[in-house]
């Protein structure tokens, strides 16, 4: 998985009915095994506009808002609908809830879209399936689709976990202008969260690359007071006895209330060292952290260096911890003599040459081609100066060094 760079904002989102509830955490990164250019089934194609799919299945019982589901339809314009009964695609995306409809529904991005006839890459909607039960994540991928009337293009992902919890995922677009909707709704249209901004959204103009995406997390169940996460943390794979490099990392308070402080430990089994961090985090916010303390391994051993992030009352300890394995080592240079050879006459007997050229060069070679540095001092005589020979001897030994000077 690339580095996480987190951009956070959490909404908790207490929904009327008691039967369900979700809250919504946002961020920017990635969603692990996710990518906008994955291979899947395209069950949308172009030229249309203001269709709706058929039916499609989930290959597992998806819970939404208290009712399990296991087939949808998907529209054009960037919403699926687990309503299969329903025949309208609905161009004019509105705020929600809304008893209006569409209901029912998820919107990745709502709003007047089209499925674009041309010669560039192909504007369609396809489906696939990830991971393993009970793991499951179903994704509806809107691919290079565009804004009714305007030249510019957009991507847009709805991914289901079997858990019942969703990522709206807005991983690349170009060129748009505001207007959309961003969201979930129940079946009556009278509960659902929408993401602040709808139905004027801009989305970002972000890159094709998977660490800036776009991301609304919409968990099922209620948020808890206190849940750090622990988002990525970068261990140096080698380590000496005398230390390596510092351990860094990203933490999110994915909880309801703010963090005053928490503490960074890393432990190897036997040393455990612990940092602790004064921080007003806010629900959803990031921090990145750096611990003033580096591993230490001995030398030929392996540790598994475990890092966690620890605060009183956390109402979820599977999200904390990461780990990497660390070897020990000792950095002891190497020196080696290649070569020490005197210049004398060329066999016209008049013209210095470098009698043992051949022998430096095997003797390189016998090092290894992973030498660091190799400093050689030329000690040039007039006669070959005058000859022409500093540079000719200088070049000779840049062009065929075997460590690639």
């Amino acid at each position: 998985m690339k580095k996480l760079l987190l951009s956070a904002l959490a909404i908790a989102a207490g929904l009327i009915s008691a039967q369900a509830q979700y809250y919504m955490i946002e961020e920017t990164g990635e969603v692990s095994g996710y990518s906008w250019d994955n291979t899947g089934t395209t069950f949308m194609t172009n030229p249309l506009d203001d269709e709706l799919s058929s039916v499609q299945t989930i290959p597992f019982s998806f819970e939404y808002f208290g009712q399990a589901y296991t087939q949808y339809k998907a529209s054009d314009n960037g919403y699926i609908t687990f309503d299969i009964s329903s025949t309208t695609s609905d161009p004019n995306n509105t705020s929600i809830p809304s008893t209006s409809g569409p209901n029912n529904a998820i919107y990745a991005a709502w709003d007047d879209l089209e499925l674009g006839a041309g010669t560039g890459t192909p504007d369609v909607v396809k489906n696939y399936t990830m991971g393993t039960t009970p793991n499951r994540v179903h994704v509806i991928q809107w691919h290079s689709v565009r804004q009714s009337g305007v030249q510019n293009y957009l991507y847009a992902a709805i991914l289901l976990h079997e858990s019942g919890d969703i990522d709206v995922v807005l991983p690349w677009s170009a060129g748009t202008v505001p207007g959309f909707t961003v969201g979930i709704e129940n079946a009556a249209g009278d509960e659902g969260i929408e993401i602040a901004g709808s139905p004027n959204i801009t989305l970002p103009s972000n890159t094709d690359q998977s660490g800036d995406d776009k991301i609304y997390h919409f968990i099922a169940g209620t948020q808890p007071a206190v849940d750090p996460k622990m988002v990525s943390a970068t261990i140096y794979p080698f380590a000496s006895p005398d230390g390596s490099k510092e351990i860094t990392g990203t933490i999110q308070n994915l909880g309801a209330n703010t963090l005053s402080s928490f503490d960074i430990v890393w432990t190897d089994g036997t040393i455990t060292k612990t940092h602790t961090v004064q921080n007003n985090l806010a629900s959803g916010a990031t921090y990145d952290f750096v611990h003033p303390d580096a591993p230490t391994v001995a030398a030929g051993q392996t540790s598994t260096i475990e890092v966690s992030v620890e605060v009183a009352g956390d109402a979820n300890m599977n999200n904390n911890t990461l780990s990497a394995d660390v070897e020990g080592f000792v950095v002891v240079p190497y020196k080696a003599v290649v070569g020490e050879e005197a210049t004398g006459r060329g066999v016209d007997g008049v013209h210095a040459e470098w009698l043992a050229w051949n022998t430096w060069k095997k003797n390189m070679a016998m090092i290894g081609s992973d030498c660091a540095f190799i400093i050689m001092t030329i000690w040039l005589t007039m006669t070959m100066i005058l000859d022409g020979y500093k540079d000719f001897w200088i070049s000779k030994w840049f062009s065929e060094s075997s460590c690639g000077y």
